[in-house]
């Protein structure tokens, strides 16, 4: 409680109840304008905030907002194939990690053949990748793909009899 000063008397200082009692009313008004200004914001906030989370699908499922399935593996190989290798990419496959690093091509090498057990390492074997052919008639090559990894070409299909893109994924090995 304040006192204010409001008359003088023989030199003492006197408080004027009924001032008092104003300025008290004053400030209890301020502090309720304060409260009502403060929860009018954060009711504001909280409302904002929740219209955000429901447009932008942050609380999947709930009202009305979207789900999204997990691709799938041909959907996942095609995207791969396609953002990896652009138009390029002439048809996509999709395989995992540890087919290509089970994979042996047949090539002029001391063993006769080309292996890749070190492919895209760190990658878990049940990962999703895509194979995807490039090339044009007479001269194909196959890539294995993985996300967050390079294009890795695996092998080449290529010659005079080669004039239709190869199926979708490895060559077979006669």
């Amino acid at each position: 409680m304040t006192m204010t000063p409001t008359r003088e008397s023989d030199g003492k200082e006197e408080s004027d109840p009924l001032q008092m009692l104003i300025e008290e009313a004053r400030m209890n008004a301020r502090r309720r304008r304060f409260l009502v200004v403060s929860v009018s914001l954060v009711t504001v906030f909280a409302i904002i905030g929740v219209s955000i989370t429901m447009t932008s699908g942050s609380a999947p499922g709930k009202n009305g907002a979207k789900t999204t399935a997990p691709a799938s593996p041909s959907a996942l190989a095609r995207d791969l194939c396609q953002t990896s290798l652009g138009a390029q990419a002439l048809n996509s496959a999709p395989g995992t990690v540890a087919e290509v690093r089970s994979t042996f091509v047949v090539a002029p090498s001391p063993s006769g053949k080309l292996e890749f057990p070190n492919a895209f390492p760190g990658a878990r074997g049940n990962q999703i990748i895509g194979w995807c052919w490039t090339g044009k008639p007479q001269l194909y090559e196959l890539y294995a793909v993985a996300s967050h990894f390079k294009p890795m070409r695996v092998e080449g299909l290529g010659g005079a009899y080669i004039l239709k893109t190869p199926e979708p994924g490895p060559a077979p090995i006669p």
